[in-house]
């Protein structure tokens, strides 16, 4: 395995406890590993591959380490070709062994081994053999998250293969949207994603599964019945994600909306949880203001995509470090619990203004029912 220097974990101080400062960024995770190209199956590959990492937080990963067998004999580092949020692209460099993966961003934080594993195979070696291999890159997806629904699969055959995918609604069967078929070489990785929206809109919670029919290319439908290979990969699709990572109990009396605030009315819910715990995003949209207010202290309000709605996040432990107009994520860390501002305890206020948003023609309205609903999705 790699050097402890490079496993350490976050190196970045963190200022003080209390209002002001930043947190740190993210520490990168390895979730999963998939080749892209020069492939020997969907999780194995040969130097000069290139193959996707998918995680979180991976959007400033500056190193990539094959680690190998235990000990650093084997250890390669390589620098990535491309990262985003949810996922990186590296090349497996010369001398790489088969093991786990770990990745550093560029002030020092680090994961640790991936628990996916990469099978390095020489093409020469590589044994072939009909049908396809099929994965889901992630077992849960999250509307305007930072990976999208992604099926991945892999020709085993030599020749090439006609190729047919459709998105299914699982409970009633139903197919939400077809994929044109396509010829694929044989031996390669091919990889369908969906954004989450049906004819532009965003569908309900629920299983979904990707299904894909295979059959030798040159030959129709009927001619190749017998032999066609069809493939159901099913993945659970979340629209939003409960704001607080991390024990919680909601607010009543004057924490509830619309209670008696000396001559006003209470335009939020307050949820309840210990200074410094986690907060994301519900969903992910672009921020719309974020600053410090007398009463509502650190604060943020994000316009969520496909809603027409804002999300306002007050009393947050510390200085917002987005922007206006910055993109936000799905369940991505956009600030800690708080007491900044007049704050009986830490907790987050939470509102939520309809169309066209907050300050700008909307009203704020009770986010407690949208608040339990979250809850129980997340």
């Amino acid at each position: 395995m790699l050097s402890a220097a490079f496993l350490a974990g976050p190196a970045v101080a963190v200022a003080a406890s209390g209002s002001g400062g930043s947190f740190a960024s993210e520490t990168p995770q390895v979730t999963g590993i998939a080749c892209v190209t020069a492939c020997t199956g969907l999780d194995s590959a040969g130097p000069g591959s290139v193959v996707r990492l998918s995680g979180e937080a991976l959007d400033r990963v500056s190193a990539v380490a094959f680690l190998g067998a235990d000990g650093i004999a084997d250890d390669r580092m390589a620098a990535p070709t491309a990262t985003g949020p949810g996922s990186v692209t590296v090349t497996v460099p010369a001398g790489a062994a088969s093991g786990p993966v770990a990745v550093a961003n560029d002030d020092g934080n680090a994961s640790g081994p991936s628990r996916a594993r990469l099978a390095v195979v020489s093409p020469a070696t590589a044994v072939s053999s009909g049908g396809v291999e099929a994965r889901v890159e992630a077992r849960r997806v999250f509307y305007a998250g930072r990976r999208k629904a992604r099926l991945s699969y892999f020709v085993r055959s030599a020749g090439p293969a006609s190729a047919r995918a459709e998105l299914v609604k699982a409970r009633t069967g139903t197919v939400v949207r077809s994929y044109p078929a396509v010829t694929v070489p044989g031996r390669t990785v091919q990889s369908l994603e969906w954004d989450g929206t049906v004819g532009g809109k965003v569908p309900s919670d629920g299983t979904y599964l990707w299904r894909l029919r295979l059959r030798p290319a040159g030959t129709t439908a009927t001619m190749a019945q017998s032999g066609e290979t069809v493939v159901e990969q099913p993945f659970e699709f979340v629209r939003d994600r409960f704001p607080i990572l991390g024990r919680y109990r909601f607010g009543t009396g004057a924490g509830e909306f619309g209670a008696a605030r000396g001559g006003r009315s209470h335009q939020g819910r307050d949820v309840f949880a210990a200074c410094g715990t986690p907060l994301g995003a519900v969903r992910g949209g672009r921020v719309k203001f974020a600053g410090v207010q007398a009463r509502a202290g650190n604060y943020l309000v994000i316009d969520p995509d496909g809603t027409g709605q804002d999300h306002v996040y007050m009393h947050l432990r510390r200085k917002v470090t987005f922007r206006k107009g910055d993109r936000v994520f799905t369940g991505q860390r956009i600030g800690e619990v708080g007491d900044t501002g007049v704050a009986d305890g830490c907790h987050l206020h939470f509102e939520l203004w309809t169309a066209p948003g907050w300050y700008s023609g909307g009203r704020p309205i009770d986010p407690s029912s949208a608040l339990r609903r979250w809850e129980r999705r997340s």
